[in-house]
């Protein structure tokens, strides 16, 4: 972020007009609260005791549904097309650099790990909050791109297809709400493995059980958040 700021101006729309710097803010306000949450359960243990998640936990819980599969499909979209058409182009360092391995490598490094050290676990019914996110981005960049061209200046945009020139806008942008939902269940899939990997106790799978048939309860954490994001 600091580079791009640096590199963009802080005043400038230009460095948001990126999905991956939607993706690395996402990120850094992830493991922000996760932080936070963390160090207030350690100072308050019997904050962890309670069975409807705040607020914040809610909003901690949402950015984590989003952020992983989002890491995914950055990662594949950055390395298996952007990188071979900046090689083909002569200009592999275009996107193999360091700034690039952080925001399109790391972060799925980091998303993963601190995935299977929390107790959080993905809802398939939440999958729209994905999608909204991506359809904000795409709304961003539309009027972007617009104002671009009613100044007449060059739309300069980092995906071709996501321009107001393209014929094809509409299409594309239905896509990538479609390929925005299959890596939700990919993830989806990865927190039905996580569950396997993490069979609960007795005492917490009637726990699960009792707040899964409640509708006015929403907790899908195992431990509260305990443990969640340091």
């Amino acid at each position: 972020l600091v580079y791009n700021i640096k590199e963009y101006g802080v005043d400038g729309l230009g460095m948001y007009r990126a999905y991956t710097i939607w993706n690395w803010i996402l990120l850094m306000s992830y493991f922000g609260i996760g932080s936070y949450l963390s160090i207030r359960n350690q100072i308050d243990p019997e904050v962890s005791k309670r069975h409807r998640l705040t607020k914040l936990e809610r909003v901690h819980w949402i950015l984590m549904e989003v952020e992983l599969p989002s890491t995914i499909l950055v990662f594949l979209v950055v390395w298996l097309v952007l990188f071979p058409s900046a090689k083909a182009a002569g200009c592999p360092e275009c996107v193999a650099n360091f700034n690039s391995y952080m925001v399109h490598g790391a972060n799925v490094a980091f998303m993963y790990t601190d995935f299977f050290l929390n107790g959080l676990r993905f809802k398939l019914e939440h999958y729209y909050y994905i999608i909204g996110w991506g359809g904000l981005y795409a709304f961003f960049h539309g009027l972007l791109m617009l104002g671009e061209d009613l100044a007449d200046n060059p739309h300069c945009p980092v995906y071709g297809f996501m321009t107001v020139a393209s014929p094809g806008l509409i299409l594309w942008l239905l896509g990538l709400i479609f390929v925005m939902s299959v890596f939700y269940v990919v993830a989806y899939g990865t927190s039905l493995l996580k569950n396997r990997c993490e069979p609960m106790s007795a005492g917490e799978d009637d726990e699960k059980e009792e707040l899964d048939n409640n509708p006015d309860v929403e907790l899908y954490a195992k431990e509260n958040h305990e443990g969640a994001s340091l």
